[in-house]
């Protein structure tokens, strides 16, 4: 059953998305090392996480009757009634899909037993995101465009240059490191 819109009137039927769903899914991996030689601490790691989400409703499935007036509706719409309704056999689920990647590096130096030194460098990047099936449209421009553009929002991606430096200085004023 469809659903019927009349101004001035609470829409009469079930949400125009019933039934919908909305899955997510997130795989991780992470793994570091340390290696301790003399007064060097080198610990290097990766981080690996793949997201999935699949989402999908069941959008002017049924249909949405549109009357610009009570009186239009009552008359049988013969003025101003418009109708909404998805094709046979149309499709507007998804299947997002995104993957982030880092790695990172960091080498620790003790000159003294109340003084240490740190130095690191990371590098993390996630590919665009984008839908498995190629369903990705979106407007270029929010304020004038009337068609919608087929493909990824981004022309490039932005995450390539995720380079991250780290310093940090550790220091105790006493011998006894509680300080």
């Amino acid at each position: 059953f469809g659903v019927l819109n009349i101004p001035g009137l609470v829409g009469f039927g079930p949400a125009g998305t019933s039934p919908e769903y909305n899955k997510m899914n997130s795989f991780q991996f992470a793994g570091d090392i340390l290696a301790q030689r003399g007064p060097h601490g080198l610990k290097f790691g990766l981080e690996v996480d793949r997201y999935r989400w699949d989402v999908g409703s069941s959008r002017d499935q049924s249909g949405t009757w549109s009357f610009n007036s009570l009186d239009s509706f009552l008359q049988g719409g013969p003025d101003g009634t418009s109708v909404t309704v998805a094709l046979p056999g149309s499709d507007n689920s998804k299947a997002w899909r995104e993957t982030l990647v880092g790695f990172y590096l960091q080498d620790e130096y003790k000159f003294r037993p109340n003084l240490q030194l740190s130095l690191g460098l990371r590098y993390e990047f996630t590919n665009l995101i984008n839908d498995r099936m190629g369903r990705t449209s979106h407007l270029e421009d929010l304020l004038h465009d009337t068609k919608m553009t087929v493909g990824p929002l981004l022309d490039h991606n932005p995450s390539l240059g995720n380079l991250s430096p780290r310093i940090g200085v550790s220091w105790s004023p006493r011998a006894s490191r509680d300080t």
